[in-house]
């Protein structure tokens, strides 16, 4: 396959999500700001069970939104020349406010799978017994959040339904290739 000059732009303008995913997993593993890891869901229940699990917590959005915007920063200064900044904007309030939105997104769009499977009986880090189910888990664990960025994308910064399937489809492999390094290493089950 021939990489388009639109592909490489996808990826450059998504890295800084994926390096704050990989930085947010290894923070998690080593103890970071233990104090935002606090539920999401208040620990509040839905009929009975818990709404999001003990895993969705503050940190998730928080850290996710502060590695994005801290990798978008890092890249325009590594890059100079480059024109990265027109993605990003990071010199106004406006464009940091994106980017920690893009951040958050990419937490966001993790719930309503995770209130799913609580619904469903399947606990936090747990997977289903029914072969259909674990299926269909997967796939939406690889593209929940990458779903989450994608439409915070469209929304903020108006890009082509071309380009936001690009990204759709190179999210759903970054996050597939970070999880297999992520289990290498032994930073993620």
């Amino acid at each position: 396959m021939v990489m388009t000059r639109q592909m490489v732009e996808v990826f450059i303008f998504i890295l800084p999500v994926i390096l704050a995913g990989l930085t947010f997993i290894v923070f998690i593993k080593k103890e970071g700001l233990v104090f935002l890891r606090y539920p999401i869901d208040f620990n509040l229940k839905y009929r009975g069970r818990i709404i999001f699990g003990k895993n969705k917590t503050w940190q998730g959005p928080v850290l996710m939104s502060l590695f994005t915007v801290f990798y978008a920063w890092i890249i325009i200064f590594v890059s100079k020349n480059a024109p990265f900044d027109v993605f990003w904007n990071v010199s106004n309030s406006s464009g940091v406010i994106k980017l920690l939105i893009l951040g958050c997104a990419y937490s966001a769009a993790e719930l309503p799978n995770s209130f799913i499977k609580r619904l469903l009986n399947i606990g936090p880090g747990e997977i289903s017994s029914n072969r259909l189910q674990r299926i269909i888990f997967y796939v939406a664990d690889k593209a929940d959040s990458v779903l989450g960025v994608v439409i915070a994308s469209w929304l903020f910064y108006g890009f082509s339904i071309e380009f936001l399937a690009i990204m759709f489809f190179e999210g759903i492999l970054a996050h597939s290739l970070t999880d297999i390094l992520m289990k290498h290493l032994k930073l993620k089950k």
